[in-house]
């Protein structure tokens, strides 16, 4: 064919990336590259996917079974926990890692699993690792088949009903018919999806912040005024009546999940005066703080958008001034919340007729409701710690030393607050995937341990995401391969949504 079939075009890259990176994305927790032939053009071929590459010196001399060798030494040196490799060709690209999955699902332990296609086996070959010392011990001229054929009771027959376990690229011809399959499931891959986009509608969550937690009857008309709205979810509401603060996320269509917003900023402003609030949390409105946050199929700027329609339209109908924040903010300074909302609703009363506190929406005058700052942002984490002392400063002095403005984690926002006769630590994590809530919590633990306090208990506000969660799981378990794939829920969720 003129080339390393391993080298041989496919799609934007070659055979043996996209093959590798089928591998990556499934639920493997090693990847191991054993070249031989051109093995300093397949290995720069790959560089940028990160897996361990090895050269194995006498592919020469039986080269399938010289590689496994190679590779089961490799894997030896390098952990003692892994219990099973699966043996997969570099020229099977028309795998794909939802079929790598179904077939590591099926593997049993203490068995040698293959996949079977029409009577025809294929690969990847899973060999528990109870039969690597027979392998090992296999002859020059044996093959890996051999140790299965030595035991055929543990062998562990699966049928696929797809053929790419053994379409594999030997002649020009074969290569030609393997493109041109995987250019038709390529198609057919992304009909479908646009089907499934064209029937998933644009969904917006919104966090408003209210400063009312006390008044049940207050806090229910808020949340009524937002759930009345047509194509709109109410998801969740967190109260507390030391913040004196209402946190509500809903979600739904864009158009509206503003009309809920404005609803819910003219019921506060109707029902709270700013003048008679007080609660330990920072507020500058009845309603305080709006953020839209981009789910599905709708972009951050376009939710900027939308908080500037929000804007316009609460300052000109309600004649509550309208400060912009993150992604929709005017100017730098208006970026970061806090900065916004310095001094608190008593300060911006002296200080809104001055040119660096004018509104981006409204005039410079203050009434009982305060002003409302409003925004687009990426997914937060709200999550408040409480530790077993009254002592604030410690709180204080914990926050000072995780949060980002004061040389702490990235992303990452805290406050150290008194709350219900305990020192709480506030926080906003603003980039979850940076800063993981993990390695934040563990820092507090030990700050806590410095002041000879101990941390109680911990409180999320509002919902957090998914991976989150995850990520937090597989670090505290020692799971640094757990993935979405692993929880049978989402396994579940995706089998019905796209049928695979």
């Amino acid at each position: 064919m003129g080339q390393s079939k391993l080298l041989l075009p496919w799609g934007e890259h070659s055979v043996i990336f996209h093959v590798t990176q089928q591998a990556q994305r499934a639920n493997f927790s090693d990847i191991v590259i054993i070249t031989g032939h051109e093995n300093t053009s397949v290995e720069k071929e790959i560089t940028s996917l990160a897996v361990d590459v090895i050269f194995n010196p006498e592919y020469e001399q039986g080269e399938m079974l010289s590689s496994l060798k190679a590779g089961i030494k490799y894997i030896s040196e390098k952990s003692q926990d892994i219990d099973a490799v699966a043996v997969l060709l570099g020229d099977l690209p028309l795998l794909t890692s939802d079929l790598l999955n179904s077939i590591l699902e099926q593997h049993k332990a203490g068995k040698i699993t293959a996949p079977e296609h029409d009577g025809k086996r294929g690969h990847p070959i899973i060999f528990d690792r109870k039969f690597w010392d027979d392998i090992l011990q296999l002859s020059p001229d044996s093959a890996p088949h051999d140790t299965i054929k030595n035991h055929r009771n543990e062998l562990n027959v699966i049928q696929v009903n797809n053929d790419a376990v053994y379409r594999d690229i030997d002649t020009p011809d074969t290569y030609q018919a393997c493109l041109i399959e995987g250019l038709k499931r390529t198609q057919q891959q992304v009909q479908h999806l646009t089907q499934k986009l064209h029937l998933m509608p644009q969904i917006v969550e919104c966090v408003p912040n209210f400063s009312e937690g006390r008044r049940l009857d207050v806090i229910n008309n808020i949340v009524e005024s937002i759930a009345k709205v047509e194509n709109v979810a109410v998801l969740h509401q967190t109260s507390d009546a030391d913040h004196n603060r209402t946190v509500v996320t809903f979600a739904g269509e864009p158009q509206a999940v503003v009309e809920a917003a404005f609803n819910a900023i003219q019921t506060a402003a109707q029902f709270i005066n700013l003048d008679e609030q007080q609660g330990v949390h920072p507020r500058l409105g009845t309603t305080d703080v709006v953020p839209f946050v981009p789910i599905q199929g709708i972009s951050l700027e376009a939710c900027a958008e939308l908080a500037r329609q929000l804007g316009k339209r609460v300052a000109e109908e309600l004649n509550i001034p309208v400060y912009l924040y993150e992604a929709a903010a005017t100017r730098p300074e208006r970026e970061n919340l806090a900065d916004v909302r310095r001094g608190e609703y008593e300060l911006l009363k002296k200080e809104i007729h001055l040119p660096h506190r004018k509104p981006d929406f409204g005039k410079p005058i203050i009434g009982k409701a305060g002003a409302t700052i409003i925004g687009a942002r990426d997914i937060l984490i709200a999550y408040n710690v409480f530790l077993d002392t009254d002592d604030v400063t410690i709180a204080k002095a914990i926050a000072r030393t995780i949060r980002f403005s004061n040389g702490g984690f990235a992303g990452v926002k805290a406050l150290g607050l008194f709350v219900n006769g305990q020192a709480q630590v506030s926080m906003n994590l603003v980039d979850y995937r940076t800063a993981s809530l993990y390695e934040v919590m563990k820092k507090i633990y030990h700050e806590a341990e410095k002041h000879n306090v101990q941390v109680v208990r911990s409180e999320l506000i509002g919902l957090i995401p998914r991976d989150a969660i995850i990520d937090t799981a597989a670090s505290f378990l020692k799971l640094p391969h757990l993935q979405s794939s692993h929880l049978l829920e989402n396994q579940i969720e995706h089998f019905f949504t796209y049928g695979t």
